[in-house]
Formats: C-alpha cells, sequence, structure tokens
C-alpha cells in the first residue's frame, strides 16, 4: 500500500499514525499470520515467492525505495527475548525476502538481477488491537483484486470480533447487504460454498441457496448451472420453488 493509502486505511480503524518507530531488520526477525482464525490472516500468506517479485524486490532495495512494511509487537518469539513483530501488511515482500535469503545462504540460483546478497526490510511498527486489525485486514486491498475466500475470511473474523455488518461494510467499501452475502458463505455445504468461491454464481446470491437444507443444496445449483441461468433471480425462483415443494426447473 502506498503512504498515503496506508495512513488512511490505519485512521479509518481508529490506529494513531502520529509516532510509528521505523526499524530495518533481517525478514527472518518477522512473524506471519498463518492461524486462519487470528485477526490480520490473509490466505495469500501461503503463497510461494516468485522470480518476478524477487527481481522486482531486489530493484527497490537497489534504489532505496522499498516500501516499509507494517508490523506489530505481538508477544514474544519462542526461545528468546526479543518482541515478536508480526506482519501488518507486506506479506508478499517478506516472503520472497526469505526466499532470497534462503537461496543466498544454501547457494542456489537466483534470477537473474537479483544480486546474491542477504536483504533487509525497512518495517514501521505501529501499536494496533486485534479488533483495529481486523478492519485493517478488509480495508488493505480495497483498491486489488482479491478471491472470494480471502474476502470472506477476513469478513468473519471481524465478526467474530465484534464488529458489526456497519463497520466491516465501511472498512471493505461494500454495502451491508453485501457483507452479509459473504456470512452467508458459512452456512452452506463445502460444495456449495465452492461453487460461490469459484465465481460461478454471484455472492449475492449465497443467501437464497443457504435458505434450503445443505444437502439439497447442490441440487438447485446443479440445475442452475446446466441450465445457464445463474443470475441473483433465477436463484431466487429455483430455492422458492423447492422450498414450497414445486419443482425448481419448472420455476426457472
Amino acid at each position: 500500500a502506498s503512504g498515503k493509502k496506508l495512513n488512511w486505511v490505519l485512521k479509518e480503524a481508529g490506529v494513531d499514525v502520529s509516532r510509528l518507530e521505523i526499524l530495518v531488520i533481517r525478514p527472518e526477525e518477522l512473524t506471519r499470520i498463518t492461524d486462519e482464525l487470528a485477526p490480520g490472516y490473509d490466505p495469500r500468506v501461503h503463497e510461494p515467492a516468485t522470480d518476478a517479485d524477487m527481481v522486482l524486490l531486489a530493484e527497490t532495495i537497489r534504489m532505496g525505495s522499498t516500501p516499509p512494511l507494517l508490523v506489530r509487537r505481538n508477544g514474544w518469539r519462542p526461545s528468546s527475548a526479543q518482541p515478536c513483530l508480526e506482519i501488518v501488511f507486506g506479506r508478499r515482500r517478506h516472503a520472497n525476502a526469505l526466499e532470497i535469503n534462503s537461496r543466498v545462504e544454501l547457494g542456489e540460483p537466483l534470477p537473474d538481477g537479483v544480486p546474491r546478497v542477504a536483504v533487509r526490510l525497512p518495517v514501521r511498527v505501529v501499536s494496533i488491537d486485534d479488533d483495529q486489525l481486523a478492519l485493517v485486514a478488509l480495508a488493505e486491498n480495497r483498491a486489488r483484486p482479491e478471491s472470494v475466500v480471502s474476502r470472506a475470511t477476513k469478513i468473519r473474523i471481524a465478526t467474530l470480533l465484534g464488529r458489526s455488518n456497519q463497520e466491516i461494510a465501511r472498512a471493505c467499501g461494500s454495502a451491508v447487504q453485501t457483507i452479509q452475502s459473504y456470512l452467508e458463505l458459512f452456512n452452506l455445504a463445502p460444495p456449495a460454498r465452492r461453487v460461490f468461491e469459484s465465481g460461478d454464481l454471484p455472492i449475492g446470491s449465497a443467501g437464497e441457496v443457504a435458505k434450503v437444507a445443505r444437502d439439497e443444496q447442490m441440487e438447485i445449483i446443479s440445475l442452475l448451472l446446466e441450465q445457464g441461468t445463474t443470475k441473483k433471480h433465477h436463484v431466487k425462483a429455483a430455492v422458492d420453488a423447492k422450498r414450497d415443494g414445486r419443482d425448481p426447473e419448472a420455476a426457472v
């Protein structure tokens, strides 16, 4: 995120940005959020480094223009007296820095344009609690493409932390109804949920499908996909027919 956008996201979540500590440290000293139910979790944390991203990171380091990662102190590192610096923003830069350093240490090939030198990353340390972090995670990628799974996971975590749909909608830049649709995904059977996650059905129809029993959801979805009738009013018509004891196929 750019500096202006980063500050806007933090202020929206109620974080004090007037005093942020700046450090330059080894990426190995940072901790990624990998617990799926933890505030700030993003499924993309598991994506591997790429040659193109390593080249880009090396170039920004060479030019002295690497955007700082945003981290927070959260507990203590295992077997160490050092605080745990948990990544809030900058997961991709961290993953690529780790890969560069690993290849340097092991003597493995690096992409053209990446010097065989261990890298260090600039970080900004911010004081942020779990509730604020949940909203920051939602607001961080408003301008970037994000998978249904990633967005739904973040919304669910914010909800579990007690954030209202209105607060979450503001952070996401979405309508409250859209937030509710994402939450409805967790009321679907796994096969039905995967259809929405793949984009084959609009997320706004998740609540309609959730109205029928889990063991009947794929029957409705399969019918809609086979007929190519996947708009929201088609989904509603099929679900209403099923609930009323009528033939869903005739309804759409």
